[in-house]
């Protein structure tokens, strides 16, 4: 048989131009967070203890004065959330939109030692407009829950930073919606895996102590039983009648 290297030139062409047009729809409406963002994070972040704390730390003074990170606040402000097309895209955008509004808000209040010490009585520093998208003021709370907690993703909770040293730890990369999924089930691992903030298990009492994070937000993992659950997917307890206690948070700032 006769092969016509030609055609089948032509049809392999297609069909990796067709697989290229898929890619492209998929991801190329991302904002383009590795110039930037993921640059900054792999700078100014790192490990370190903080108040007995295993966190990660931020050098916020050397941040202030880096103009990729106003260049950053600048591209989100005039960003068009309209072309993110797919939950991953959605997902990854606002998770990182949280952090980096959080990180500015730090900036902005440089003699803060902590986060909460920034609101007053008539409005918490968490339904304050930290960040402008496209002529849209948002608050941290409206990213949060109008935003990324009507996804029914629980594990947001280990990727949102609030500037505090029992918050998660930063991840020193910027979500993308390739690998958010599996961005987010490494945080949550990690996070579980850190006695000083996310989970201890006492053998002698059978109980475990969990980070608040699990108090606050327990109806996003489906109640008490829901957040058993969701231990269970990353950690092995000896037993499944332990009892349930929260950890000390700590809202100190996660400065360096």
């Amino acid at each position: 048989m006769r092969v016509n290297f030609l055609k089948l030139k032509k049809s392999i062409l297609f069909c990796l131009l067709f697989t290229f047009s898929i890619h492209v729809s998929l991801f190329a409406f991302e904002f383009e967070y590795e110039k930037t963002w993921d640059g900054l994070l792999k700078t100014y972040v790192s490990s370190g203890i903080k108040k007995d704390i295993q966190t990660t730390l931020i050098d916020y003074d050397f941040l202030r004065d880096d103009i990729d990170f106003r260049t950053l606040i600048l591209d989100l402000e005039s960003f068009d959330i309209s072309v993110l097309e797919t939950d991953v895209q959605k997902l990854s955008f606002w998770v990182n939109v949280y952090n980096i509004a959080a990180v500015n808000l730090i900036i902005k209040n440089e003699e803060t030692t902590s986060i909460k010490d920034i609101g007053w009585v008539f409005q918490s520093v968490w339904d304050k407009p930290v960040i402008n998208i496209n002529d849209v003021p948002y608050s941290l709370n409206e990213i949060e829950n109008d935003m990324l907690r009507t996804m029914g993703e629980p594990a947001i909770h280990f990727a949102i930073v609030c500037a505090s040293l029992s918050c998660p730890n930063l991840r020193p990369e910027a979500y993308t919606s390739a690998i958010v999924l599996s961005q987010l089930e490494d945080q949550s691992k990690q996070f579980l895996k850190n006695p000083t903030k996310g989970l201890i298990y006492n053998i002698s009492r059978d109980q475990v102590e969990i980070s608040k994070i699990f108090h606050w937000f327990e109806k996003d993992f489906g109640g008490k039983d829901g957040v058993k659950d969701f231990l269970s997917e990353f950690i092995t307890l000896p037993t499944d009648t332990y009892s349930v206690t929260y950890l000390p948070y700590n809202w100190e700032l996660n400065s360096k």
